[in-house]
């Protein structure tokens, strides 16, 4: 089973360290590129340096990840952006299934997850699974998950007398069960 981070990290960073590993080789300022190179952001150069050194320099921290890829943090996410990306598939399904319309499409949180286990390939299922574990481990304390959930776009609560935790714990073990088949 993946564990959040990895799987999506690894492929992404080995195509940024051969995109800047082809910009440099070609060359910034060659015709073959112009129109590519007008759409990547701006660098701004520290003073004394180019722009050249700065891709050479994030090329190198790139095949240094991906010669000895870190497993994920265990810090908790900083921003909601941070969190999205270390959680991509929990926060699609807190988003899409558990949102403040939820009640004017679904009549229960068990339909609401049926809905997005049918709908799931399986490979999202064992990557959701093993994301709540880890979502559940950097959140240690009831309030703290309570906030990360909400960041990754849960708007409801869990269902009535079931604390967060357990029905974060219920939904991956549904989701595991359906993934077994």
């Amino acid at each position: 089973m993946p564990t959040s981070g990895k799987p999506r990290s690894i492929p992404r960073a080995a195509e940024a360290a051969a995109e800047i590993d082809d910009l440099l080789e070609t060359g910034l300022f060659s015709d073959e590129i112009a129109d590519d190179v007008d759409l990547l952001p701006h660098i701004r150069p520290p003073r004394g340096g180019t722009v050249e050194g700065c891709l050479a320099v994030v090329g190198g921290h790139l095949r240094r990840f991906l010669a000895e890829p870190d497993s994920p943090s265990r810090l908790p996410p900083q921003t909601a952006w941070e969190w999205r990306e270390r959680f991509p598939e929990l926060s699609h399904l807190m988003a899409a299934y558990f949102h403040q319309d939820f009640s004017l499409e679904y009549s229960s949180h068990r339909e609401a997850l049926d809905d997005y286990v049918s709908g799931a390939a399986e490979s999202d299922l064992w990557q959701v699974a093993g994301e709540i574990e880890d979502f559940l481990v950097l959140n240690e304390s009831d309030q703290l998950l309570k906030k990360s959930a909400a960041t990754l776009g849960l708007s409801i609560l869990p269902p009535q007398g079931v604390r967060l935790r357990q029905w974060l714990t219920d939904v991956r073990g549904t989701v595991l069960h359906r993934s077994r088949g």
